[in-house]
C-alpha cells in the first residue's frame, strides 16, 4: 500500500487558488402593486317584483387574486343572492352556481366565495315583492399590477 504524499502548507499563499469567479448577477427588482377594482353590478336599483334580476355587467376575474361582493339592501324585504359564473362577459349567459347569501331587509352584507370562473356576478331575487327601497350590489377584486 502506497502512502499519498502530503504537502506542508505554511501560509495562505501556498494554497492553489481557482481563478476569480465572475460576480453573480444582481437580482432584478420587480415591483408589484396590489390594486383594488370596484364595479357596481346593481346601482341603487328599485325592484318591486319577484323576478330574478341579472347584473348590468360581470366582474372579470382573469387578473384577480381575491374577490367578493357587498350587497346593500335598503328594501323592506330580504333578498336571495345567487352566484352566477360565465365564460364570457355577457351577464345573461351566466350559469347560477348556488345561492350564496340571503341579505335581510335594511342591512348590508359582504359576500365571498371560493368558486372561480372567468366572470362572476350576483343574480338577485326577492321572495316577496318589496314595496320600497333600493338594492345596490358592488363587486370588488384585488389584482396584481406590475409597475
Amino acid at each position: 500500500m502506497a502512502l499519498a504524499k502530503v504537502e506542508e502548507i505554511t501560509s495562505l499563499s501556498d494554497l492553489k487558488q481557482d481563478p476569480p469567479a465572475k460576480p453573480a448577477p444582481r437580482p432584478v427588482k420587480t415591483l408589484v402593486q396590489l390594486e383594488i377594482v370596484v364595479v357596481k353590478l346593481f346601482d341603487a336599483r328599485i325592484i318591486t317584483d319577484t323576478k330574478g334580476y341579472y347584473p348590468d355587467q360581470l366582474l372579470d376575474l382573469s387578473d384577480a387574486r381575491f374577490w367578493g361582493f357587498e350587497v346593500e339592501n335598503s328594501t323592506n324585504q330580504s333578498v336571495a343572492c345567487d352566484l352566477i359564473g360565465s365564460g364570457s362577459s355577457i351577464p345573461i349567459a351566466g350559469i347560477i352556481t348556488s345561492t350564496i347569501a340571503t341579505v335581510a331587509a335594511g342591512t348590508r352584507q359582504p359576500i365571498t366565495s371560493v368558486a372561480w370562473m372567468p366572470y362572476v356576478g350576483i343574480r338577485i331575487t326577492f321572495s316577496s315583492a318589496p314595496s320600497s327601497g333600493k338594492i345596490t350590489v358592488t363587486a370588488w377584486k384585488q389584482r396584481y399590477r406590475p409597475s
